[in-house]
């Protein structure tokens, strides 16, 4: 039998926050405060921040590093059919002059991309063999690592122990390989972040022994034919026609082989094939969605407060409209030194050796579904990593205000308004945007009762907010929202402001998530029903069973 007794259990998140302060703002639960942002190509803020980006960087294309470097951006959105956004090619003298390769960039171009190969080895990994399997030892795969010793006569030798690395680890930068198989350990496993090629080549090879195939075999199946990539390779592609090659191919690097490493940095991609792959992360469809919500977490700590690692991700975490957004991001590098002035005569002895660089970097934000794209070129020590670094915070600092806006927007025009329920029946429920994150209820009565007042801000908190809470197919008819509930906290950084005496407890709203259930159903557990072209029409109430029609 049903228990429809209503259940409290005892908190501590309403006495442990301030109440006194006149500045306050709100401390959200982290994930999407609204739902995801729709037609962002016809948004006029995105459109307007496009526009104010596209100006900002023809203002620097004469600037020293950018006029010696190549380079292709790309935005794309996990809700919108096209592959990109927006897009932004630039071609310095090295590539239009090149005598292999394109001369003038697009999104088809084919750019080396170094680190970010790593992702891509992740990615297959997924596919291939499956999240179980990053939890097994590198040795269930690798046999031949275990009881690897050093060399004889090596007494202060500390022993890589290979059974303790599992393939996780060595693919999220968060084990001890520094080298391969007899080497010295750097740290030991699990205990500090330390970056590793030679974990990725490791891995790489545990994935060739898991599927019986080589890695390029391996990562073809997995991701570039489903995905119906055209300019994505794990090796050197065989043709040049849609190359972004500054120099010649050896001196641009473009034909060397990784070997060993190529998990770690081998790959090429264009800036088309990196918003499909960046769709196909943040949409699931070549994961199980619990495996990519797993996959986009951080798997350890830095230094920084801002900045977290995972799985390969470099994880940076921005405010924005007064909520944190992360970005999960892989950086790419790829440095070619060469002696040879000629691809015809080279000779060894060169006294200006050329340098040649690839710069790449990819950035997913699950809360806005947006996948960021930069992939750049250069033949000179000038056009080096700072032109990429410009790039990046050109794009975040100008898109995601303009993104969030509009995300913002959407939801208030969707969703804010008045629900009533039938007139037998004294239940209604407002809900409005301010300046705070969230789509925020400002009246909540239940049979007659203020709810609200009586009830959820005596016990839980004076401010209720709704988040998205993603049970339902966002291609359905409803739309799922979790209320949470909270005192606004003073709004001050105890570490920017230099007092450490407040961390305690600084922002505890996600304790209150489910604390009250009629029977089985929480009362934060919102549904609002769609009708024709998405229009909401009603609200349900599922943890105090009714429904609310939308008032005109």
């Amino acid at each position: 039998m049903r228990n429809n007794r209503l259940f409290l259990p005892v908190l501590l998140a309403s006495s442990v926050l301030a109440r006194n302060s006149t500045k306050k703002t709100l401390c959200p639960i982290l994930g999407q405060q609204y739902p995801l942002p729709t037609n962002l190509s016809c948004s006029p803020p995105f459109l307007s921040a496009t526009q104010n980006l596209s100006a900002a960087i023809d203002a620097r294309l004469h600037d020293a590093g950018f006029n010696e470097t190549t380079f292709s951006l790309g935005i794309s959105s996990s809700e919108e059919p096209s592959d990109l956004l927006w897009e932004y090619h630039h071609t310095d003298a090295s590539v239009s002059n090149s005598a292999f390769g394109v001369r003038s960039a697009d999104a088809d171009s084919i750019y080396r991309v170094g680190s970010v190969s790593k992702l891509f080895t992740v990615y297959a990994f997924l596919i291939r063999a499956g999240e179980k399997r990053l939890h097994e030892p590198l040795t269930v795969f690798l046999s031949e690592l275990r009881g690897l010793g050093v060399e004889e006569g090596d007494l202060d030798a500390v022993l890589p122990r290979w059974e303790e690395i599992t393939v996780g680890e060595a693919l999220s930068q968060g084990e001890y390989i520094n080298g391969v198989a007899r080497q010295q350990p750097v740290f030991p496993s699990s205990y500090t972040p330390t970056y590793s090629n030679d974990g990725f080549g490791i891995a790489g090879a545990a994935l060739e022994r898991f599927a019986n195939a080589s890695f390029e075999d391996v990562f073809d199946e997995a991701i570039v034919r489903p995905l119906g990539l055209k300019g994505t390779s794990a090796k050197t592609p065989k043709s040049t026609v849609n190359g972004i090659i500054p120099g010649n191919l050896t001196s641009s690097g473009w034909d060397s082989d990784f070997g060993a490493i190529g998990p770690a940095g081998g790959h090429f991609s264009s800036t088309r094939d990196m918003a499909k792959m960046s769709k196909a992360i943040l949409n699931s469809d070549m994961l199980p969605a619990a495996t990519t919500r797993r996959w986009l977490k951080p798997k350890s700590f830095v230094e920084s407060f801002e900045q977290g690692v995972g799985m390969p991700w470099e994880i940076f975490r921005l405010k924005v409209d007064g909520y944190t957004v992360d970005l999960y991001t892989k950086d790419g590098d790829c440095t070619f030194l060469t002696t040879n002035s000629s691809p015809v005569s080279p000779r060894a002895n060169d006294p200006n050796p050329t340098v040649a660089t690839y710069h790449s970097e990819i950035i997913l934000i699950p809360q806005f579904g947006l996948g960021i794209s930069l992939l750049t070129a250069t033949a000179t020590q000038n056009g080096s990593i700072a032109v990429r670094q410009v790039l990046s915070n050109l794009l975040t600092s100008t898109v995601l205000p303009a993104v969030a806006k509009a995300t913002k927007s959407q939801a208030h025009d969707t969703f804010a308004g008045h629900y009533t329920a039938l007139p037998h029946l004294n239940s209604s429920l407002t809900i409005a945007t301010d300046d705070l994150p969230g789509l925020k209820i400002t009246s909540w009565i239940s049979n007659g009762t203020d709810f609200k007042a009586t009830f959820v801000e005596k016990y839980l908190g004076e401010d209720i907010r709704l988040m998205p809470n993603l049970l339902y197919d966002k291609t359905g008819d409803r739309v799922g929202f979790t209320a949470t509930f909270s005192v606004p906290k003073v709004d001050a950084d105890p570490v920017a402001d230099g007092d450490p005496s407040t961390w305690y407890w600084k922002c505890p709203s996600w304790i209150a998530a489910g604390a009250i259930r009629w029977g089985d159903v929480g009362v934060e557990q919102f549904v609002f029903e769609r009708g024709g072209e998405g229009v909401v029409e009603g609200v349900v109430s599922k943890g105090l069973r009714v429904r609310m029609k939308k008032d005109e």
